[in-house]
Formats: C-alpha cells, structure tokens, sequence
C-alpha cells in the first residue's frame, strides 16, 4: 500500500508489549506515538520483590521517555484514551484527537477471580505500583499492631494465602517467607514464627512441580473456592510443607492473588506493515 506521507502509527499502552511494538518499528519509515496513561514503564514480574520491601520502586519502574527519548521517529504522549473515532482515525485523549494511520492496542494483563466469591473484595490484587505498596504497607501495619496486641497473632492476623502456584506466586510466596523469616524474626522478636504463617493456594498440582524448595519455607497448598474477609475455605489440606492444616478453613486476613486473564487485553494489531516490522529479525525487544 503507498502512502503520500509518512504513515503515523499510534500504540496505546507501553507495557512490555507496547514498548516491544514501538521499537520493531525504530528503523522503519513510519511516525510513532506511544500512549500511556503512567510515564514510566513498569516491570511487573518484580512487583512482589516491591512489596516484599526487597526492592524500591524506582529500581522497576523507568520513566517512559527516557526509554524512547533516542528513537528519533517516535513521540511519548502520557494520558488517558477516552475514545477512539474509527472513522475519522482518531484516538481521543479527552478532548485531545491523536490521529492515526494504523492503531496498536497494548494494554497489558489484569486480574481474574474466576468467579471466587468474596475475592474481588477482600483479595490484594498485584499488577500495578499501588497494589504492591499497598501490601508492603498493609503487612507492616499488620506486625505492628501485633507486636502490641498479641490477641491479633491468635487470631491469624499474620498469616497470607497467596492464590495462584504459577511462577509469580511461588516467588511472592517465598519472599514473603524470607520476610518473615529473617528480617521479622529479629525485628519482632516477641511474635512467635510459627503463628505467621504462609500458604500457597493453587487449583491443581503443576505450580507447585516448579517449586522444588517450597517445603523449606513451610507452604501448605490446596485448590480455593470461596474467600471471606477473615478466613479462605477450601476443599481440603493436604500438606506441602512444614505448617500442617487439619481443618478446612485457614484463618488469613491477607490475600494474593495471581490470575492472569488474556481475553480483553493484549497486543492487537492489525495490519500487514506492522506485523512484518515487528517480526522481522532483529527487531528490539523490551524484556
């Protein structure tokens, strides 16, 4: 297809995705526009090494237009897309019109309860910044108020469940036991270990196949149905690890959970030039 001016390719979103679309397209004779809503770029599989207080947020998010301040052909517009006008070629960022030749949807990944009852309200989710301060925050608050009321350990203020055995779970899972183990350990030494306890909810046996040291940290697992704002019941309790469940209700005030829903979101695109760009060899990558 011949144009009579550079072509101007709008991409929304600059996840991993976007930022991947965005430089495939660095040596190609085309106008970019990247969108997002943030100005940094966020590298969401180290999100629970932020609220684990193992990382600060600085170290895995980066500011957007650093990342694409040496790619001459592409501009970084932060804002909300409100509306896109299909006819017209227009991506509205409220009153703003962005015009475009060709549009690329990447919006990333967010959080499915698979219809767990009480989850969307009781659960911490983990995909964004906020999430993770707000657990960091949240467990912290959660040891101190402990420390002065013993009452609260007893009745499992400290424990977690995190839902969801895939790689992401397992390794909030065992930052939250390093946590607790090593550093809470010797800065509350009045709390007894074994009354904060971890646990590890997955639906079936192949996430925890991928974590080999699990029993070490002491994680129990089983497949959830239901969550309340004090208690997860699930069907059974087998045990993984060190802590053993006799009952079918754990006593938990915190929630994960890491449940990726692919349908609504991803990378959409939709023509022929840039699906040859960015799969062309040697095309950049943002990972």
């Amino acid at each position: 297809m011949a144009y009579a001016r550079t072509p101007r390719i709008v991409i929304v979103g600059a996840g991993f995705g976007g930022l991947a679309v965005a430089r495939a397209l660095s040596h190609v004779d085309v106008e970019v526009t990247l969108v997002d809503r943030q100005n940094h770029h966020l590298f969401q599989p180290l999100l629970y090494q932020v609220a684990t207080a193992g990382l600060s947020p600085a170290e895995i998010a980066w500011p957007v237009r650093h990342l694409m301040r040496r790619q001459a052909n592409a501009r970084v517009l932060m804002g909300e897309v409100t509306a896109v006008d299909t006819a017209r070629k227009l991506v509205l960022l409220g009153e703003r019109p962005i015009a475009y030749d060709f549009l690329v949807f990447a919006l990333g990944a967010e959080v499915n309860f698979y219809g767990t009852e009480g989850a969307a309200e009781h659960a911490f989710p983990m995909y964004t910044l906020p999430h993770a301060l707000r657990l960091k925050n949240h467990v912290l608050d959660l040891w101190e108020a402990a420390d002065k009321d013993g009452g609260l350990v007893e009745d499992g203020a400290l424990n977690v469940v995190v839902v969801g055995g895939g790689p992401t779970g397992v390794e909030t899972a065992g930052a939250l036991a390093e946590l607790y183990r090593t550093n809470f350990d010797k800065d509350y030494p009045g709390i007894r270990q074994e009354k904060a306890r971890i646990v590890l909810v997955e639906a079936g046996d192949e996430g925890f196949s991928r974590g080999r040291n699990l029993d070490k940290i002491g994680l129990h697992g089983n497949d959830t149905s239901e969550l309340f704002f004090d208690e997860v019941h699930v069907p059974a309790a087998n045990v993984l690890g060190a802590f053993l469940w006799a009952g079918l209700n754990i006593s938990a005030t915190n929630f994960l959970y890491d449940s990726v829903s692919p349908p609504k979101r991803g990378v959409t695109i939709q023509n022929e030039l840039l699906t040859h760009a960015c799969c062309a060899p040697g095309g950049s990558s943002s990972r």
